[in-house]
């Protein structure tokens, strides 16, 4: 019983052995320090998760020596942002490997343990701040120097700022001589020589396209020819490539922001191969020349930015980042396109300028450069055979890019700045054609212009007598017009005029009569010897006469008025006493209206200033302005009162006052008022409200005229179916106090 005791510890203790030897991972031979990359299989390496983050070294060799460490396929816990990675690396060399540990992720950090050496401590990574890494800081890799048939022990602490692992997560290491020489370094320390020196190719590149770029868009400012557009824009996308090929230089680890999202600058190929296969198209005349070819060579563009933007886009929508369907493809058609630029223009080539031969020659080196760069690229190196020159081309390619673009930059500048140059020759002559044309069609079009000249000026003779005819008969008409407003007036005055003058008259004849009555009786009395009786007599007789004077003076002065009324006016201003005018006048409308129709029946009221003193004014002029306001008042309300309630009573209201700049006289009535339409019109000549043959129309177009000469204002308001007021305004400067 003790002996299968014995027996089954010995055999669980074996088979803990055998588990635990299991899950160690496979050491990693390094039998070549040559090679740019060497990716551990994951064979070589295991994983454990660190989602507290807060593993120490010793903790973690301890977990790897209890065998917590786990194949990447066995990983379970797959939101964690750090995880530890272990491998070993063994050197069978029989000479010291350089090999340099490759930091891929946003922050790493590495423990190396070789022997009874200490524990050696390195830190690096993308987003990890410049100051604070380790080794070949721009090209974040960590130079070991293995010693031959050493085994190093190294334990990678990955941090990424999402939690996860990528997709494409590996492990690899990179020869340290090829990394010096790709970044231009002479040895380990002498890491800013990658900026001293590939920064200042790369901006020398820039420049030059930059430079191509604003010359290109100033040719095609000038000559309006698409090609210079076209190259222009590939240029400009051109330099952005360039600005991502520097993405590692010294300013992009100084701003994280910068190197997350530099990625976006690889999508400038996609624009680099549209604009630059346009510019062929356009510069070879491919779609008259060789249409199916011209359809090929757009559609394998269209093709390539199709699967670059798969590619792209693969990883953020689960697609498969590294899966063959959009890399290989990409990666062939990519290499596509150059061949078919170089094959495009030999085709062009029969019968063509110098240009396409210079244009052939300066584009080809860069041609054949992209369409062969998988087999010499870095990455080639992993897959296609090794050799010096394709080992000298991967560790110079980024010089031999450079070289050929600038070259290729010149070749199409020169050629496009020859083009140019032609094109303005073109223009040049056109213009001078175009000029020739446009003074013989100016010679056509003086002489044209001469004979109509002399044919319009008969016109105008002819017309300018027929105008100056028509205007002599306009102002006759005119006059005779204005003629017949007064005499319309006059007219309305008349019966007004009569009623006033007969009841002086009627005062006049029967105080004659009486006197010549008393005389009788004064004579007799005074034969009879009565004295006393006929001076009696006398007296009543002599107030019958001043009776008869007074009745006489005022019959004179509505005669007068009258005349004064119809004369032409003098224009002499003369002292005048506003309300008498405006009452006479007043008055006189109203008996006129009554005169001519027995059925008018209105009242009217005033209201005057008896402060006002004589206005300065010709009275002939405001008479006829008055008479005009009182015949449209008296004419408002009777045509309202034909339509009104039988309760409605027709009115008109004159008021006068005096304030601090003149004197202001009102007429308002109670008629149907204006409608806002018409009232603009309300002085316009011949506009009238009234009926067909009420009106002339000029009435208040001549008031208004008359009001103006004695710089005074008149104006109107009116609410549609309530009244209408008119305002006179006569300056203070007129009135005599």
């Amino acid at each position: 019983m003790k002996r299968i005791c014995c027996l089954l510890v010995a055999l669980f203790l074996l088979t803990t052995a055998i588990f635990t030897q299991s899950q160690k991972p496979k050491v990693f031979e390094v039998k070549t320090d040559t090679l740019y990359f060497q990716d551990l299989d994951t064979a070589n390496w295991r994983i454990l998760p660190d989602k507290g983050e807060k593993f120490r070294i010793e903790e973690v060799m301890a977990m790897q020596a209890a065998g917590g460490f786990k194949p990447l396929a066995q990983l379970t816990e797959k939101n964690s942002r750090v995880y530890w990675v272990q491998y070993q690396l063994h050197n069978t060399l029989t000479r010291p490997a350089r090999i340099a540990l490759n930091a891929m992720n946003d922050f790493d950090a590495f423990y190396v343990k070789t022997g009874e050496e200490p524990i050696r401590y390195f830190r690096s990574g993308r987003f990890t701040d410049y100051k604070l890494k380790d080794g070949l800081k721009i090209a974040d890799c960590i130079p070991l120097n293995m010693e031959p048939g050493a085994t190093y022990a190294v334990y990678q602490r990955v941090e990424h700022k999402k939690a996860g692992l990528p997709d494409n997560f590996l492990i690899n290491i990179v020869s340290t001589d090829i990394v010096l020489k790709n970044y231009y370094l002479n040895k380990v320390d002498n890491q800013h020589n990658y900026y001293n020196s590939t920064q200042l190719q790369e901006a020398f590149i820039i420049g030059m396209i930059f430079l191509a770029v604003f010359m290109n868009l100033f040719f095609y400012r000038i000559v309006h020819e698409k090609l210079y557009l076209y190259f222009a824009l590939a240029a400009f996308f051109l330099a952005i490539n360039r600005m991502y090929n520097i993405s590692s230089a010294y300013l992009f680890y100084k701003n994280p922001f910068l190197l997350d999202n530099v990625k976006y600058l690889s999508l400038a190929w996609m624009f680099i191969t549209l604009f630059f296969v346009q510019f062929y198209r356009s510069f070879l005349n491919l779609k008259q020349r060789f249409p199916k070819l011209d359809r090929i060579f757009i559609g394998t563009a269209w093709l390539f930015i199709a699967l670059s933007l798969a590619t792209f886009l693969a990883p953020k929508f689960n697609l498969g980042a590294n899966n063959w369907i959009y890399v290989l493809p990409g990666r062939m058609v990519f290499q596509l396109i150059p061949a078919l630029q170089i094959l495009v223009q030999v085709f062009c080539l029969k019968n063509a300028p110098k240009a396409n031969y210079y244009l052939l020659a300066g584009s080809s080196p860069l041609l054949v450069l992209l369409a062969s760069s998988m087999f010499y690229s870095q990455e080639g190196f992993q897959y296609f055979k090794d050799s010096p020159l394709r080992r000298w081309m991967a560790e110079n390619y980024r010089l031999a890019e450079a070289i050929c673009i600038a070259l290729l930059l010149l070749s199409i500048t020169w050629v496009l700045f020859l083009r140019f140059i032609e094109l303005r020759k073109q223009n040049a002559q056109q213009a001078l054609d175009k000029e020739r044309l446009l003074r013989e069609k100016e010679v056509e079009r003086n002489e044209l212009i001469a004979a109509q000249k002399i044919q319009l000026e008969k016109e105008v003779e002819e017309r300018t007598s027929e105008l100056q005819y028509s205007l002599k008969e306009l102002k006759t008409a005119q006059a005779q017009l204005v003629q017949s407003e007064k005499m319309a007036a006059l007219g309305e005055l008349t019966a007004g005029i009569a009623h006033e003058i007969q009841n002086p008259l009627n005062f006049v004849n029967n105080f004659s009569e009486v006197s010549v009555e008393l005389a009788d009786e004064m004579k007799q009395e005074l034969e009879n010897g009565r004295t006393a009786e006929a001076a009696a007599i006398a007296e009543d007789i002599q107030q019958n006469l001043e009776k008869i004077a007074h009745h006489g003076k005022r019959a004179e002065s509505i005669v007068k008025g009258m005349l004064q009324h119809s004369r032409s006016s003098s224009g002499q201003k003369e002292p005048t006493d506003i309300n008498a005018l405006c009452d006479e006048y007043l008055r006189l409308s109203y008996h006129g209206l009554r005169a001519k129709d027995k059925s008018f029946s209105a009242s009217y009221t005033t209201a005057f200033d008896d402060s006002i003193g004589p206005v300065q004014i010709v009275p002939q002029d405001i008479s006829r302005v008055m008479l005009n306001l009182y015949n449209n008042a008296f004419f408002a309300v009777n045509e309202k009162k034909k339509s009104a309630p039988q309760d409605y009573v027709p009115a008109v209201h004159v008021t006068t006052r005096k304030d601090g700049s003149g004197v202001l006289i009102s007429v308002m009535d109670h008629g149907n008022g204006i409608s806002p339409n018409l009232l603009q019109k309300i002085f316009q000549p011949f506009f009238t409200t009234k009926p067909t043959g009420e009106g002339t129309g000029l009435g208040l177009s001549l008031s208004y005229d008359i009001i103006k000469a004695h710089n005074g204002t008149i104006r109107v308001e009116s609410t549609e179916g309530e009244g209408t007021t008119f305002f006179v305004h006569l300056p203070i400067f007129y009135v005599y106090f």
